[in-house]
């Protein structure tokens, strides 16, 4: 119900405000963080209809007499170093059927000069290329809706020629 779903949010809230979760540092992972509501409904919205899409992808591999799968594992470089980034991220690719994060290597701490590398693991790999092109394109849409200024730094670099 709609009482539930507001009481969750409400409690969820209150609860990340009072025990902010640290790693490895004082700071807490998503300190430094601006949430932006217009671009964090367009990534919910985005997300939805990409969750949508990768389910009628799935399914049709399913469903057919022999699936035609090219397995395998891709390392998607990360630009941005915040730990909240690189979390929605990884949780984004993992909770996207025929698709899993497996492992996130990298510094403890957040290094701006040495952000994580994600391993995923695809179901239809395809082109690993066109695999790193949507994690950077996901990081992107994380970054604009979550992102530090360091994160807006990291990628407005890489697309400036």
């Amino acid at each position: 119900s709609a009482v539930d779903v507001v009481g969750g949010l409400v409690l969820g809230g209150a609860l990340v405000a009072l025990f902010p979760l640290r790693l490895g540092s004082a700071e807490p992972v998503g300190s430094g963080a601006r949430v932006r509501p217009l671009a964090l409904l367009r990534f919910a919205l985005w997300f939805a209809g990409a969750l949508v899409m990768a389910s009628l992808q799935v399914a049709a591999q399913v469903l057919r007499p022999r699936p035609v799968l090219s397995q395998g594992i891709v390392a998607v470089p990360m630009r941005a170093a915040s730990p909240l980034v690189v979390s929605v991220v990884a949780n984004t690719i993992t909770l996207t059927p025929g698709t899993l994060t497996i492992e996130v290597s990298g510094p403890d701490t957040p290094d701006p000069s040495n952000p994580p590398v994600l391993y995923v693991h695809c179901l239809v790999t395809g082109d690993p290329e066109a695999v790193r092109a949507d994690g950077r394109h996901l990081e992107d849409r994380v970054v604009r809706a979550l992102g530090t200024a360091a994160d807006r730094s990291a990628i407005a670099q890489e697309t400036t020629p």
